[in-house]
């Protein structure tokens, strides 16, 4: 939940004025949390300092620095506040994490955006400097990072043992910092602006290179400082070896004598870098030193997989093969998937919402259940397994003549919840049962699926076909203006959401209560506005309680706000990036998402603590499928891609794409197992996918 708990004790009082969303860091002298302004809405961290470990002389120099200073580059002071625990000191929060994380992750930026972030905290060490402050600690654990649209920002945090004053082996200098980063002459007790510098070429080099020049224990660390040369490898440009030479020399006197001067010269080789790795691609460091995107190993679509067609009548027009039984390889599908409970039910929606609202196709999948719907027709179709597990097979008549409901107009948004089918038109939400039943005969069981009750008559439905079993009853649970559209439901369906809007384009949210577990129950609805400059651009249900709605301003970046299933908007906070299409992860609080303006970036995002990472794709995805051990990308030319839980490629496929194809989705029904699903004129064909054929390093 995002509400405080037991994790959160340790804030206090701050509850009331800050709403707590997880613990960002932990260390030697506190912890640190991300919140929520309550009465701004900004995201803050507070970083709670433990009376403790930290003492009263350590925590007065922390904040003077932070007073003293001023500069993007550097962590900006907002407030100080006091709770049971200790001191509190209330800081600007970056979402991007760490720099050390970006250098460990396997979604690493291009090192040419790296070095612009060392060029900004250059900026901000020069800065202090000029105010007589020493950082005494830099190193990427304390470069924060924040995504932008067109790159990231660098802010350096952390001034825990920062000086004020230049000192030449004072008995009473804390020599705390990181041994890795730190100059000859700090383990001698003795700090110059040149320290900081020294520091600031260690994180370049391992930047550029990919590692420290030194490891080793501490005192092995100081050794190799004080008298080790620094290697630097034959590929890299001669601009980089003159700076990384300078700013890493053994006496303070022979490094940069400012950090104005080192990002000048840092600058400079950024100028001409696109000119040098021009002239070395052929000697082969271009390609390997700063990598612009990830190589994506290519895997071979598995040559015994066929593609089988059915169509829907009079969804989709008559094939040749209607009356065929499909037989789709589904082996050894878990019996969660086959019998969905109330607590999971495996439901998936997508809409073709790029096309008109009488053309737009919605495909949602329950197995052992697929609903496709096209203008104001849903229909249903009944894949169901073979006792042997091995196959999937709609039976022929059931195929022919699947279940069609017919809605007085054209459905905008198609869901399914374990037990129900949603449907939502411009003016109303409809529900009706999934019945789902287990017969067991003998030692086999054998998953089947029944529809009952009959169609309420004065519903105004139409109802041609046969249905798998009986008609099943249609009712509306919300009627309302015109103008409903999106339709989002929990992760469990106790509740959903309608995004609503009027003729003159305001939007305004519906919470609403579905009464999943009485059905008699009537559907209670709430309103949710917003401002007339506002614009709604997508709903996600997050949880039982809680929902993230996206929001456009006019001239204003987009932003977040999370709103509770009581109708109540709890808090905004703005994105630095702007979103196109979103969908929930498979973890709770997990987004991914795709960026405006970069289309072959994905974005993961945390909500608690609220955490942004950018991706680097090969591919240009227009889909996103979150599964148990990563998620799946696909888009309309068939380019298929795995990814991690890290954003790691696992590999690239490309689907055999069939002649007039009008539209691609693609249909998670187990971990290991995915359809494709292509629109033809005829009918919709599938193509399985079993990826433990492709060999994966994956465990099923």
């Amino acid at each position: 939940m995002f509400y405080p708990s037991q994790e959160y004790a340790p804030i206090g009082s701050l509850k009331a004025r800050y709403r707590p969303l997880g613990l960002v860091a932990q260390g030697q002298f506190g912890k640190v949390y991300c919140a929520v302004h309550r009465a701004s809405g900004r995201l803050v961290a507070l970083k709670l300092v433990d009376r403790q470990r930290s003492t009263t002389s350590q925590f007065l120099r922390e904040l003077s620095s932070l007073l003293t200073l001023s500069h993007p580059a550097l962590t900006q002071l907002r407030a100080i506040e006091q709770t049971d625990a200790g001191r509190c000191l209330v800081l600007d929060y970056s979402a991007g994490g760490t720099l050390r994380q970006l250098l460990e992750s396997p979604s690493v930026p291009c090192q040419k955006q790296l070095l612009q972030c060392l060029v900004q905290v250059l900026g901000g060490l020069d800065h202090a400097h000029d105010r007589g402050i020493v950082h005494c600690d830099v190193k990427p654990e304390n470069i924060l990072m924040q995504l932008e649209p067109k790159g990231w920002k660098a802010c350096l945090t952390d001034f825990g043992i920062a000086q004020s004053d230049v000192i030449v082996g004072s008995p009473e200098f804390d020599r705390g910092g990181s041994p890795a980063y730190m100059a000859p002459e700090r383990f001698d007790g003795e700090a110059y602006p040149a320290s900081d510098l020294y520091s600031m070429g260690i994180i370049l080099y391992e930047v550029l290179l990919g590692d420290r020049p030194f490891h080793g224990s501490p005192n092995e660390l100081r050794e190799a400082h004080r008298q080790e040369r620094v290697k630097f490898s034959k590929l890299l440009p001669l601009a980089f070896q003159t700076l990384l030479f300078r700013a890493l020399s053994k006496a303070p006197d022979l490094r940069y004598d400012s950090a104005r001067l080192m990002a000048q010269d840092l600058q400079q080789a950024l100028v001409e870098l696109p000119q040098l790795a021009e002239e070395s691609d052929s000697q082969g460091w271009g390609d390997s030193l700063f990598p612009l995107m990830p190589s994506e190993p290519l895997l071979t679509w598995p040559v015994a997989v066929s593609t089988k067609s059915f169509s829907a009548d009079p969804l989709l027009a008559q094939s040749t093969a209607s009356k065929e039984a499909v037989a789709i390889k589904l082996a050894s599908i878990s019996p969660l998937l086959r019998h969905p409970s109330e607590g999971n039910a495996a439901a998936l929606e997508m809409i073709s919402s790029d096309e008109p609202l009488e053309n737009r196709t919605a495909i949602a999948v329950n197995m052992p259940q697929l609903w496709v719907s096209q203008g104001s027709t849903v229909q249903g179709l009944s894949l169901e397994l073979e006792p042997d597990q091995a196959c999937a097979v709609p039976h022929g008549e059931d195929l022919a003549r699947p279940i069609r409901l017919t809605f007085p107009e054209a459905v905008t948004a198609l869901a399914l919840s374990s037990s129900y089918g949603f449907a939502s038109t411009s003016t109303a939400l409809y529900r009706w049962p999934l019945v789902f039943q287990s017969e067991k005969n003998g030692t086999q069981e054998s998953g089947t699926v029944e529809l009952a009750d009959a169609l309420s008559a004065n519903e105004g439905f139409g109802t041609d076909g046969v249905s798998f079993a009986e008609k099943p009853a249609v009712s509306c649970l919300y009627q309302g203006q015109v103008g409903l559209s999106q339709l989002a439901l929990s992760p469990q369906a106790e509740w959903g959401a309608l995004v609503q809007r009027s003729p003159l384009g305001q939007a305004s949210l519906l919470i609403l209560g579905l009464g999943l577990g009485d059905p008699a129950a009537k559907c209670t609805c709430r309103e949710l506005k917003l401002r007339s400059t506002e614009t709604l651009m997508g709903v996600l249900l997050l949880d039982r309680r809680h929902g993230a709605a996206l929001i456009a301003s006019d001239g204003m970046a987009q932003r977040l706000g999370l709103f509770s299933r009581r109708g109540q908007w709890l808090s905004y906070f703005t994105l630095p990036v702007s979103l196109t299409y979103w969908v929930r992860g498979n973890l709770d609080y997990e987004l991914w998402a795709l960026e405006l303006g970069h289309p072959k970036m994905l974005l993961q995002l945390g909500l608690k603590p609220f955490r942004i990472q950018r991706i680097p794709l090969a591919i240009a995805p227009d889909q996103i499928y979150p599964l148990p051990w990563g998620c799946v990308l696909a888009n309309q030319q068939g380019q298929i891609l795995l990814l991690n839980r890290e954003g790691q490629s696992l590999g690239q496929l490309q689907a055999p794409l069939l002649p007039e194809t009008l539209r691609l989705w693609l249909m998670p029904l187990a971990p290991h197992l995915l359809v494709i699903v292509l629109q033809q004129p005829h009918g919709l064909k599938l193509l399985p996918l079993d990826l433990r054929d492709l060999e994966l390093m994956l465990v099923f």
